[in-house]
């Protein structure tokens, strides 16, 4: 289990719960309906797989250009 894991698995537990640990027996709605946005019949809480892909591609389009700073 990587930190993103436990993050999330810690978000789901304080979702549900309000604990800091759960299992999947306590879960009413699968999390991948969860995260999606309200428009699609979601709650609108952020994926956090598309988030962090969406910041390594920033952080790689930042090492690849070059800009100054000044």
């Amino acid at each position: 289990m990587g930190i993103k894991d436990a993050y999330d698995h810690c978000r789901q537990a304080f979702f549900w719960l309000g604990k800091a640990s759960t299992s999947g027996a306590n879960c009413l709605v699968a999390w991948d309906k969860v995260t999606r946005r309200r428009e699609l019949g979601g709650l609108g809480i952020k994926d956090t797989n598309i988030q962090n892909a969406c910041l390594l591609v920033k952080l790689i389009h930042r090492l690849h250009t070059s800009t100054d700073s000044t």
